[in-house]
This record gives structure tokens, sequence and C-alpha cells, in this order.
């Protein structure tokens, strides 16, 4: 069983958003929601579906939910957390979690906010990643420069930043509206390949075929 870590403690990352998207594309999955409001367990409900399974869970309740999924034979577990979790809740579900995606957009601001969960997560010795999301979708010179300059800013906290970015789309929005995950709503779309494409990376390093987590070479969405 794979336990994927969603943390970020800025408002705004997308943490909710890549982790019920990866679900729905990972198939036989969990959601567990450490966040009060529940925005995964909203759209849950709006999906209306038993798949994928999704858990509301504090601390004293994670390790039986993990328990659950295990005996349930369930391959794929996504934590989503709050986005003002404290230190000690990210280091206990740290200790659990196979990788750890960090989601941020690639502003300056948003990268240096998403630097302290980096180094709660290098301290932790856990592996990890950045992850950018929210990428302005248009090409040329000033995306490009965007993410470079986030890509320096955020290898100074010392952990890698993952190839398979993904843009700020419409598809990917609307999606959530109706409890669907892109690659359901709108299966062809670039929206629905960059969630593909993180999966399948995802699916490379945490069942060992990707060796360590060190993608760090920028590929803009186009």
């Amino acid at each position: 069983m794979v336990i994927v870590l969603l943390a970020a403690q800025r408002s705004g990352a997308g943490k909710t958003t890549l982790a019920v998207n990866l679900a729905v594309g990972a198939g036989n999955a969990m959601v567990i929601d450490f966040d009060p409001s529940g925005p995964a367990v909203e759209w849950s409900r709006r999906r209306g579906k038993s798949w994928p399974v999704l858990v509301g869970v504090n601390e004293d309740s994670f390790l039986d939910t993990l328990d659950f999924a295990q005996s349930n034979r369930i391959d794929w577990v996504f934590v989503d957390t709050p986005t003002h979790a404290s230190a000690d809740l990210l280091s206990f579900v740290l200790q659990y979690a196979t990788m750890t995606l960090i989601p941020s957009r690639p502003g300056l601001l948003d990268v240096c906010a998403a630097g302290s969960t980096a180094r709660l997560v290098r301290g932790e010795g856990a592996n990890g990643v950045m992850v950018f999301n929210g990428i302005p979708p248009q090409t040329g010179r000033m995306t490009e420069g965007l993410i470079r300059e986030a890509m320096i800013e955020a290898n100074r906290y010392g952990l890698p930043v993952c190839d398979r970015m993904v843009a700020q789309r419409a598809d990917l929005q609307k999606s959530l509206i109706t409890g669907e995950g892109v690659m359901e709503a709108s299966p062809d779309s670039k929206a629905a390949n960059e969630i593909r494409s993180l999966l399948a990376w995802l699916e490379d390093e945490c069942f060992g075929y990707g060796g360590n987590p060190t993608s760090v070479s920028a590929r803009v969405p186009l």
C-alpha cells in the first residue's frame, strides 16, 4: 500500500484538487481528509459514488483508518492535510508516508511559504518533492522564466522539484463541481494528461522503478 501525503502550509496550493484527482486516476484508492473544513468530503458528497473511499479523520483515528485500508487491500492512500497543519501533525503522518508532495504555485511568496514544509520533510528524512501547481497555462519566455526562478528558490530548501507540473486549467476546476476527476470529465484534455503524468511518476517512484525522487528538470505545461 502506497501512502502519499499532500502537505502545504499555505492556502490555495491545491492539495485537495491533486489528492482527489490522483485518487480517481489510481482507481483502488482512499482519500484521508485531515482538514476540519472537509473540502474533499464535500467533493465526495457531490460525487455520490463509493470510490475512491473517502474518510475524514483526526490524529487519533488515523492509524485505524490505515489499518482499514490495509485490510481491504487498498493500493493507494492520499492524505490531505489542513492548510495550517501543525509541525507535530505533519511529523506524525510523515512516519507512515511513502512519498510527500508539497504543492506550490510558482510565485516567489508561494515557494517561500512551502519552504517550512520542505524543511520539515527533509528534517524527518522522508521522501518528498515540491510539485508546481496552478502554473499559468500559456507557454513562452514569461512562463519559462517564472518556473526557472521558482525552481531556484525551491532548491534552497533541499528538496527536489518534480518535473511533472500541473497548470491552472478550467477543466480541472469544472470537474470538481460535479464530484468528478478531470480524467473522468475530460479524459483527453491537457489537464487530464498532466494528472495522468504525475500519477505515472508516483507509480515509478513509489513502486521502486524510478530510483530516488530527484527529478529536477523543468518541463513547462503546454
